[in-house]
């Protein structure tokens, strides 16, 4: 009976802590800044070397409610039901989200549990509610190389004082919007959405009827799962990489994206009329600035680029937008 009794202690201790490995907290110091906490949630999935999907995801500010354990604790299901490594940075109480350190600070503590961990990330996410939702834009923007996708609920763009410019950087990334149905749709959600799609991001949202900015997250597990079934699906199909070392010109496609040949800085779309009825084709220069329009286009079209450099060509239609890069390569 003792040897019994034991036994199920001992494997009620090793579940214990298996468990416990799930959920962890830590510091991270960054160019000298002082130590930053972060919760971390590990799914069931986790082995050294496996691939995973990575989201960090920043909390609202609710200094009374929430911080960083608390936003991993709310997010854990959803992190477990997606098999995600879910990073939660802590922000503080004075909310230093429009400092560039702190996004900064939050691209390095990925890196560095990444390393930490042996994980290697299949796509790398921002996630964040409220004000962390305004940080969450505010990452994708900055760091636009290195986050593959947005979910922002109740964010507000009003406070942020962006600029059609700094909008411009989200060509082509995936952003799902969540706001409830009461919650000044006006001043957040079609303000976000509209410059958003002036940009040329790929956008989708959900507008949740009953609520406003309240939005409870354990509740509404299955529309986070829903949002980043659409997030994965949308950038993890990672897009087509030609070379062409002949003329230095690199495309980066979508798979859905018409055919492409290319003779110098004279850019040919084929078959256009079968990628879901596209009724106009946008030029972006590197700045983000508009430089041609073609309304109703060809089944063929040819683009002359004016100058060496990054352009993106945005397809319109009544179903969906489509984007691809041009870009000369640096020597």
């Amino acid at each position: 009976m003792i040897g019994r009794v034991a036994t199920t202690a001992l494997i009620t201790l090793l579940c214990t802590q298996v468990f416990a490995q799930k959920k962890m907290e830590g510091v991270f110091s960054y160019h000298n800044t002082s130590k930053g906490k972060y919760a971390l949630y590990l799914p069931s999935s986790f082995k050294k070397g496996k691939t995973l999907h990575v989201v960090i995801a920043f909390h609202p500010f609710n200094s009374l409610k929430w911080n960083s354990d608390s936003w991993r604790d709310e997010l854990a299901l959803f992190a477990e039901s997606n098999q995600i490594l879910l990073v939660c940075p802590e922000m503080g109480s004075n909310w230093n989200e429009q400092n560039g350190n702190c996004l900064d600070y939050s691209k390095q503590l990925i890196l560095h549990l990444l390393a930490k961990y042996d994980v290697k990330p299949n796509c790398i996410y921002a996630l964040g509610m409220g004000m962390g939702a305004n940080t969450a834009l505010k990452m994708g923007i900055r760091h636009r190389n290195f986050v593959h996708g947005l979910l922002l609920i109740s964010a507000n763009p009003k406070i942020l004082h962006l600029n059609p410019t700094e909008y411009a950087k989200c060509f082509n990334l995936p952003c799902y919007i969540i706001h409830g149905k009461n919650d000044h749709l006006q001043m957040k959600h079609y303000p976000l959405k509209k410059a958003l799609n002036q940009a040329g991001a790929c956008t989708k949202s959900n507008l949740i009827d009953g609520v406003g900015s309240n939005f409870q997250i354990k509740e509404g597990t299955s529309r986070l799962n829903s949002a980043f079934d659409w997030l994965h699906n949308y950038s993890c199909n990672r897009p087509e990489y030609v070379w062409n070392e002949n003329r230095k010109i690199q495309i980066v496609r979508n798979v859905d994206s018409p055919s492409i040949s290319i003779n110098g800085m004279e850019i040919t779309l084929s078959n256009m009329k079968a990628c879901h009825a596209i009724n106009r084709i946008k030029v972006y220069d590197q700045q983000g600035l508009l430089i041609e329009v073609r309304r109703q286009p060809m089944k063929q079209e040819v683009i002359i680029l004016p100058d060496p450099g990054r352009y993106v060509i945005m397809l319109q239609s009544s179903i969906r937008n489509m984007h691809f890069n041009v870009e000369t390569a640096s020597k």
